[in-house]
């Protein structure tokens, strides 16, 4: 199974987001895999699940637009923790994570996995210099 978390921020790394990114790593991969989905945002997953049909599973929950909602940090209601937590242990059992850039929910759902699962992290092209920097720092 493939799982795919797709953050489209919220925030200034809005502008990071890319559909097409997502796609051209699904695409190849093997067709044949089922793709559990989750993210922050329904109109993206939904375009997700629209194009890729029954290949996408996903963990019932309620999904939103709207930062308040959707954005870790600003949602208090504990089920939207839950389904996060959930989230997490299911991407952990994927035999391959792809992640979304800037984003610690793969890693803590590779962590999850053992570090079993491969782990494909698409870089957006528009990422400057100076934010790799702040994010990438060398300890």
């Amino acid at each position: 199974m493939i799982g795919l978390h797709i953050r489209s921020w919220y925030c200034d790394r809005h502008k990071y987001h890319s559909d097409e990114l997502f796609e051209n790593v699904i695409d190849s991969l093997d067709k044949d895999k089922k793709i559990f989905l989750c993210g922050d945002n329904d109109d993206v997953l939904k375009h997700f699940e629209n194009k890729y049909g029954d290949r996408i599973i996903t963990h019932s929950q309620d999904r939103y637009n709207h930062p308040h909602k959707a954005e870790s940090g600003h949602n208090t209601s504990t089920q939207a923790s839950v389904d996060a937590f959930i989230d997490l242990m299911l991407l952990s059992r994927c035999d391959t994570i792809v992640g979304t850039y800037a984003s610690t929910f793969a890693e803590v759902a590779w962590w999850l996995g053992d570090c079993k699962p491969k782990v494909i992290i698409p870089e957006p092209p528009n990422v400057e210099e100076s934010f790799k920097n702040r994010i990438f720092e060398k300890l």
